[in-house]
């Protein structure tokens, strides 16, 4: 899969890279919500992670963003240090597909990529 991340951490960007690479993805980071919609305009995406908090925006609006424009047969992961109920349930509610909090645990993230592929996968057949 090709995965594109929006995470403004050069650190944690250099993590999802080692992880998803060492799952056989490629992914495109990006470090602003101005430069991942330009990306999204360019290059196509199997799966989508966003970090909600970021300098100039938030990963909500990139969602919102994606939603209207791209629609909603791409996969969306919010990856992110907000853990509380209602960000859960606010995340999903906006059209996230899963929700992970901060710190990420590599496995699960990888099983959770999977399972949207899987998903992905069978509405394309």
């Amino acid at each position: 899969m090709h995965i594109g991340v929006l995470e403004d951490d050069i650190e944690q960007q250099a993590l999802y890279k080692l992880w998803l690479g060492s799952a056989q993805h490629t992914c495109g980071c990006y470090d602003s919500v101005k430069t991942f919609t330009a990306a999204l305009q360019r290059e196509r995406f199997d799966l989508l992670l966003l970090d909600w908090v970021l300098p100039e925006s938030s990963g909500e609006a990139a969602l919102k963003w994606v939603r209207e424009n791209m629609g909603w047969d791409i996969p969306v992961i919010f990856v992110t240090s907000r853990d509380t109920e209602r960000d859960v349930v606010t995340g999903l509610n906006a059209g996230a597909d899963d929700y992970l909090t901060k710190p990420v645990r590599v496995m699960e993230l990888l099983a959770r990529i999977n399972t949207l592929s899987r998903r992905v996968q069978v509405q394309q057949s």
